[in-house]
């Protein structure tokens, strides 16, 4: 019920064009494209407004999963266009083996490592109850078989295999935005780890602007132990392609306004000369409703709690983003 409640009061992100007429015309002609691998449960929060203003092209293997998105992909008019794949994006194309778990969101095409889940979480969360044979494709060839342009926007979310996707791109030139999973730990058998995946993004021109960190504490501690801090194990980490390399300021700047950024927008347009008064003063009105968007946010977070809904699964985490 308190679902339904929250959902009728909720603010939106949504740039209205009778209102924001110039900001809305900016963002219309950016032409953003939004690559999301591994989709399971939708398009997550943190892209939310970004996917408003973007062509939606998503990857799910699971064939029940991808089922699932299809059909919801078909009911939802919200995004410019939607289009399922239902293939997996690896570092060759081919047939590989995806491990099935008995949590279906820790499935993976690398071997869950029970060693490292059973310290932290019940040890039968990452049992393999099938092992099922997927086709897969290059990211290149995904782009190449679906007619797709290098997106703009790149999600993944793949437990494990997310840097051999996007090692799979012949380039990540036109790409604007990664938001991506990554561990600190070794929850799969010899996947790459966060210090990895940032040491490429940023030999390929990407800056960090956030981090989501989740923390636990080892599941067997005994519970006169309950204060014991919390380990980090992963986390979810947003890049952004540098202002001074990228191949298309519109994109860049779109953006990095729809996450949140808008004193970066506003230094991006300045310093091209094409921020005006009127500009400015759509800016700083859509700067006041963000604002409230937050303390819904907030609210909301704090209802979550008093009801007492967290997941089973996740334990506590930074809240960074927008």
């Amino acid at each position: 019920m308190y679902k339904k409640l929250l959902k009728i009061f909720e603010p939106t992100y949504s740039v209205d064009p009778s209102t924001f007429p110039m900001l809305y015309k900016f963002l219309d002609e950016a032409n953003l494209s939004l690559l999301d691998v591994g989709r399971r449960g939708g398009v997550v929060p943190e892209l939310r407004h970004l996917a408003l203003y973007s062509d939606i092209y998503s990857v799910e293997p699971d064939p029940i999963e991808a089922a699932s998105l299809h059909k919801e992909g078909r009911k939802d008019a919200s995004h410019k266009k939607f289009q399922l794949i239902d293939k997996a994006i690896w570092r060759e194309s081919g047939s590989q083996q995806l491990n099935i778990t008995v949590q279906p969101g820790l499935s993976s095409l690398y071997k869950p490592n029970k060693v490292l889940f059973s310290r932290y979480f019940d040890e039968n969360v990452c049992d393999v109850k099938k092992v099922v044979n997927v086709d897969c494709l290059t990211g290149e060839d995904i782009l190449r078989e679906s007619a797709i342009k290098t997106p703009k926007v790149i999600k993944l979310d793949t437990q494990g295999s997310e840097l051999e996707i996007l090692k799979s791109f012949a380039s990540l030139d036109e790409c604007e935005v990664v938001y991506i999973e990554v561990e600190f730990q070794e929850f799969y058998s010899n996947q790459p780890l966060f210090r990895d995946i940032d040491s490429f993004m940023a030999e390929n021109g990407f800056e960090l602007m956030d981090l989501k960190r989740t923390f636990h504490r080892r599941f067997k501690t005994i519970k006169k132990l309950d204060a014991s801090r919390k380990e980090i194990n992963w986390g979810h980490a947003l890049y952004v392609k540098s202002k001074d390399l990228t191949s298309c300021f519109r994109s860049n700047a779109s953006c990095v306004f729809l996450l949140g950024y808008l004193d970066l927008f506003y230094e991006i347009l300045n310093n091209k000369k094409v921020l005006n008064d009127s500009f400015l003063a759509e800016l700083e009105l859509y700067s006041r409703k963000l604002k409230r968007y937050k303390r819904f946010d907030e609210f909301k977070s704090a209802i979550k709690v008093l009801f007492n809904r967290k997941s089973e699964f996740l334990s506590d985490s930074d809240r960074t983003f927008i």
